[in-house]
């Protein structure tokens, strides 16, 4: 990582709310670059939240529950 790529992260870590943000965290977590966050993508950043979860001896929640409340959400 460029100083340039830290500084545009740092950035964005910090102001979440801005457009620019915004786009940089979507084009993170848009892994194939088609522009369409699936949930495979979505499954695959879950993955360490999951063990975070466990580490921490807090109940884990299923992905596919997961995923099945923030389609209610929408």
């Amino acid at each position: 990582m460029c100083y340039e790529d830290f500084v545009w992260f740092m950035l964005c870590e910090e102001d979440k709310t801005s457009r620019r943000s915004l786009e940089y965290w979507y084009k993170v977590i848009d892994l194939d670059g088609n522009g369409i966050i699936t949930p495979n993508e979505m499954e695959y950043f879950y993955e360490e939240q999951l063990q975070r979860l466990e580490s921490l001896n807090h109940e884990p929640i299923l992905f596919v529950d997961l995923l099945c409340q923030l389609n209610d959400l929408i």
